[in-house]
């Protein structure tokens, strides 16, 4: 697999058929809620809360470090085929996360172990099943709570440059004209090439608004990915994008 697109769709027909341990059921029918076509939904986000809820309680019952990756391998029911790509569904929804909603907006951020370095269902693909708990065992995530809260409020920021720029660009104020001239041309340019410039910048020749920033976004990290919707956000060379359909 190479971006998120194909580990979300492959979640999604997981859960088409509940093949978790019975004790599971709760947790897995929320799970399916959770994962709508169009992306994840936010009203069904708690899903994800019980799942490491339940590992959690598991961890602390046992007191071991292996206590959540042997939950996930038990869930997952290694003596049935396919267990490997039960379990790799449970550890990239356990590293799961709603960062934030604001109205109709929300951010999902895949926070991946750093020590993967592929993603989950390629990763486990032909592990025996000690080999899946040793793997499910590596927790340590690329962000953590704090930066992915910084991811979120980094996207706040760039939507309100975004819609400040679009403003701007509409506006054709001589301050932003000289911007634009400033940045794209040399000095002797005309005002004709100036103004297709600008067009372009907004959005076209036809002076249609360049795409914003949707309402729904996922930040999947580890091959650092941007989810949304239909539409894709340029991040830095360190950053592919890829898009959901």
């Amino acid at each position: 697999m190479n971006v998120f697109t194909e580990v979300y769709e492959k979640s999604i027909e997981l859960l088409k058929t509940p093949s978790l341990h019975a004790d599971w059921k709760d947790i897995e029918f929320g799970l399916k809620r959770l994962l709508q076509a169009g992306g994840p939904s936010v009203d069904q986000s708690k899903a994800l809360d019980d799942l490491r809820k339940m590992l959690s309680e598991a961890a602390k019952k046992s007191g071991l470090v292996t206590a959540e990756a042997k939950e996930i391998a038990r869930a997952s029911q290694t003596d049935k085929n396919g267990f490997q790509d039960r379990a790799a569904l449970i550890k990239q929804l356990k590293h799961f996360y709603l960062v934030e909603r604001k109205g109709s907006q929300s951010v999902w951020v895949a926070d991946q172990p750093k020590s993967y370095d592929q993603w989950n269902y390629d990763l486990f693909s032909g592990k025996r099943a000690e080999e899946v708990v040793t793997t499910l065992s590596k927790g340590n995530e690329v962000f953590g709570a704090g930066n992915r809260k910084m991811l979120s409020d980094a996207l706040q920021l760039a939507r309100k440059w975004s819609a400040d720029t679009e403003i701007k660009l509409g506006g054709k104020s001589e301050a932003t004209l000289a911007s634009i001239q400033r940045w794209f041309h040399t000095e002797d340019v005309t005002a004709d090439d100036i103004e297709v410039t600008r067009a372009t910048l907004l959005g076209g020749s036809g002076g249609s608004p360049p795409p914003v920033i949707p309402a729904k976004l996922s930040f999947p990290i580890d091959h650092i990915y941007v989810l949304a919707g239909t539409t894709t956000i340029p991040l830095p060379q360190s950053m592919p994008v890829t898009r959901c359909r």
